[in-house]
C-alpha cells in the first residue's frame, strides 16, 4: 500500500545530490509530473533530485532497480524546465530495461534529474551519480586536448557522440574524444595499451571540418583488441587524434604518446630503396609504414592506396627503354605504380603515376610484355607499357610502389629488363659526400663535412695522424641513416698537440660494412706540447711555433685550486723548458698556458703520479 508522497516528489522539493553519491527510493507513492515532449513520460510517477554543475561530463544511472524506469535531466526554473537529455533503456547494454545517460554539466548551473518509470510503471529505484569526468570537453574535434610526446592521458568514449570520419579511416562509427599536436618531424607512437574495450585510433590532418586520414587502427599486435598508430609526424602540421571503440564494445581508455627520430622506412616514398639490377625479395613489408604517402590526388589506378607496400627508385643515365616484371613465388596479387620523371626527389608525390597497374589477376605484374596501355583497373591483365627515356628524362628520378593488396608478404623476384638503359648505381652507395674540410681554431682543430644523401649510414668514425700514415680513432658522430637532402657535421678534436695532423673519416653501414674517406691536414700555428705524462719529477714544456718567454703555465688541482704558477722561460736556443713537480701532491691537474695579457692559448690535463 503506497505511503504519503516523498519529500521530493516535485521538483521544488528535488534532494540535492553530488558526485560518487548513490541513493534508493520507491516511486510507488510519488505522483505524476508534467515534463516536456521528449523528455520522459508525464504519466508516471516520479521523484527528483538536483545537481550542480562544475565543468564535468556526468554519468547517472538507475542499474539495479526493479522496474522499468526511465530517466531526465532538465535545467531552468521548475515551472519552466528545459530537457538537457532522457533515456529509457540503457544505451551501453549494461542493465537492459533500467536507465543510463551522460550530460555536460556546466559550471553553476543546477540541473534536475527526475527519475520515473516506463508508461506508468512504479517501484523501487537505485540512482547513482557514477563518474564526473573533466575531460568531455573534447568530445567533439573542435575542443581536441592537447597531448605531447612522453604524455599518457586517461578518459573514456562512454557517453560520448559520434563523430562522422573519413570513409576508411575507421572500422565502424563510434562514441569517441578528440586529442591534437603539432608535429615536429619525428616518428610518433600513438597507443591504447591498456584500455579496457576494443578501441579504435585514427589520425588526421587538415581541420576539423575536412579531415585527411593518416593512419587507423582496430587491433595492435603490440596490445591485443587495443589499437596503436605509428607515423611520421611533420614539422609544423597539426594532427587530430580520435579515439573510439567497437560498438557496442565502449569504456575507459588511457592514450599514449612517444616520440623517437623520423628514419625513412622503406615502406615509405622517401625511404625508397635503389635499385641497380634485377633482385630478389624475400617478401613485400607489412602495412604502409610511417607515412600513407598515397591518397586521391597522387593514387592513379591504385584505387585502395597502400596496403603492403614496398618503395624503389630508379636514376636512368642512358637513353633506353625500361621495363621489369614482378614475379611472387607463390603467385599472389601484387599491384604496381611509377612516376616520375623528377628532377630531385620529394616525397609524398604531388602528381598521378606515369604508369599504373590494379590488376586482379594473381599472375605476374610489371612494365612490358606486349602491353600498350598506361594504366590499368582491377579487370586489367598485370601489363602495361615500357617506360621510354629519351634525352630529356636522363639523370632524373623514379619512384616504384610496389603493393600488396592480400597482405600475404609473399617472396618476389624484380626483374628488370633494360634496353640500352644504364641505372645509376651510385644510388646504393652509403653516402654521397659533399665536403670534408678541417681548420684550427684557438687551441682545437675543427672537422667540418657535409653530405648529399645517405643510405643506411650508421656512423663517421674520425681519425687522426701525424704522418698521415698511421691513424688513430678520436671520435665518433653519428649518421643520419636515410637523407636525400644535405646535412652538416663537425667534430672538435680538443687536444691537437702537434703543429700538423692528418685527419679523415670512417664510414660505417648499418650493416657494419665500411669505407675512408679522402685525407686532409690541419696545420697550427701556435701549439705547446708538454710531456711526460703521466709526470713524476719534472715536465718538459716546449713550443712549435714561438719562444716561451711571453707565456704563463698555471696548475689547477680537482677542486679548482691554483697550485703552482710560474712564467716560462726559453733554455739555451730551443723553446722548451722544464718544471719541477716532484713537490705537488699526486693527482690530476689541468695545465693552462697563458699569454702576458692573460689569454688563454692552450689548456691540457696531466697526472703526477710519485
Amino acid at each position: 500500500q503506497a505511503g504519503p508522497p516523498p519529500v521530493n516528489d516535485a521538483c521544488i522539493g528535488a534532494t540535492p545530490i553530488s558526485c560518487g553519491a548513490t541513493v534508493s527510493g520507491s516511486t510507488v507513492s510519488a505522483t505524476p509530473d508534467a515534463v516536456p515532449a521528449g523528455c520522459g513520460s508525464s504519466a508516471s510517477n516520479s521523484v527528483w533530485y538536483s545537481f550542480v554543475g562544475a565543468g564535468q561530463l556526468v554519468n547517472i544511472s538507475l542499474c539495479g532497480s526493479t522496474f522499468d524506469t526511465q530517466l531526465s535531466v532538465l535545467t531552468g526554473a521548475c515551472t519552466s524546465l528545459s530537457c538537457v537529455g532522457f533515456n529509457d533503456d540503457d544505451p551501453n547494454f549494461i542493465c537492459g530495461l533500467q536507465s543510463s545517460l551522460y550530460f555536460d554539466a556546466l559550471v553553476g548551473v543546477t540541473y534536475y534529474i527526475r527519475v520515473a518509470g516506463f508508461g506508468t510503471q512504479s517501484g523501487l529505484y537505485t540512482l547513482a551519480i557514477n563518474s564526473c569526468d573533466p575531460q568531455s570537453g573534447n568530445d567533439a574535434c573542435s575542443g581536441a586536448y592537447a597531448i605531447a610526446c612522453g604524455q599518457t592521458l586517461s578518459g573514456t568514449i562512454i557517453g560520448m557522440n559520434v563523430d562522422e570520419i573519413p570513409d576508411g579511416c575507421g572500422l565502424e562509427y563510434s562514441p569517441g574524444v578528440w586529442f591534437q599536436f603539432t608535429g615536429t618531424d619525428e616518428s610518433v607512437t600513438l597507443d591504447l595499451c591498456g584500455s579496457n574495450f576494443d578501441t579504435q585510433l585514427s589520425v588526421f590532418s587538415g581541420t576539423c571540418t575536412s579531415l585527411i586520414c593518416e593512419g587507423t587502427n582496430d587491433d595492435s599486435p603490440l596490445c591485443g583488441v587495443a589499437s596503436e598508430v605509428i607515423f611520421h609526424a611533420l614539422n609544423g602540421v597539426n594532427y587530430y587524434v580520435y579515439v573510439f571503440g567497437l560498438p557496442p564494445d565502449l569504456g575507459n581508455f588511457d592514450l599514449s604518446m612517444t616520440c623517437a627520430p623520423y628514419v625513412p622506412e622503406p615502406q615509405d616514398c622517401d625511404g625508397a630503396v635503389p635499385l641497380c639490377s634485377d633482385q630478389q625479395f624475400n617478401g613485400n613489408s607489412s602495412g604502409n609504414g610511417d607515412v600513407n604517402d598515397l591518397d586521391s590526388s597522387n593514387q592513379g589506378c591504385l584505387l585502395s592506396g597502400e596496403n603492403q607496400s614496398s618503395w624503389y627508385i630508379i636514376q636512368p643515365v642512358t637513353t633506353g627503354t625500361i621495363a621489369f616484371s614482378i614475379s611472387p613465388t607463390p603467385i599472389v596479387d601484387y599491384d604496381f605504380a611509377v612516376w616520375g620523371p623528377f628532377p630531385t626527389v620529394q616525397c609524398p608525390i604531388t602528381s598521378p603515376p606515369l604508369r599504373c597497374s590494379f590488376s586482379a589477376a594473381w599472375a605476374s605484374t610489371g612494365l612490358g610484355n606486349g602491353a600498350i596501355d598506361l594504366t590499368e583497373s582491377a579487370g586489367g591483365d598485370g601489363w602495361v607499357a615500357p617506360i621510354t627515356v629519351g634525352a630529356a628524362q636522363l639523370n632524373q628520378y623514379y619512384l616504384i610502389c610496389l603493393d600488396n593488396f592480400s597482405s600475404t608478404t609473399t617472396p618476389f623476384i624484380f626483374d628488370l629488363a633494360l634496353t640500352g638503359v644504364t641505372l645509376n648505381c651510385s644510388l646504393l652507395l652509403p653516402i654521397e659526400l659533399g665536403t670534408l674540410n678541417g681548420k684550427s681554431e684557438g687551441q682545437v682543430n675543427v672537422i667540418e663535412w657535409t653530405t648529399l644523401s645517405e643510405w643506411m649510414n650508421q656512423q663517421f668514425i674520425i681519425e687522426r695522424s701525424d704522418d698521415g700514415v698511421h691513424f688513430e680513432d678520436i671520435g665518433i658522430v653519428q649518421g643520419a641513416e636515410y637523407s636525400q637532402g644535405l646535412l652538416n657535421y663537425s667534430f672538435i678534436d680538443e687536444s691537437p698537440i702537434s703543429l700538423l695532423y692528418f685527419y679523415r673519416l670512417r664510414q660505417v653501414d648499418t650493416n657494419g660494412q665500411w669505407s675512408h674517406t679522402h685525407i686532409i691536414s690541419i696545420k697550427r700555428n701556435d701549439v705547446f706540447m708538454i710531456s711526460p705524462n703521466p709526470a713524476n719529477e719534472y715536465i718538459n714544456i716546449s713550443s712549435l711555433a714561438n719562444s716561451l718567454s711571453s707565456y704563463t703555465v698555471s696548475f689547477y688541482n680537482i677542486e679548482g685550486r691554483k697550485v703552482l704558477s710560474t712564467k716560462l722561460q726559453s733554455q739555451n736556443s730551443n723553446s722548451k723548458t722544464s718544471i719541477r713537480t716532484v713537490a705537488m701532491p699526486v693527482g690530476l691537474y689541468l695545465v693552462m698556458v697563458e699569454s702576458v695579457d692573460g689569454g688563454l692559448v692552450y689548456k691540457t690535463k696531466i697526472l703526477i703520479q710519485h
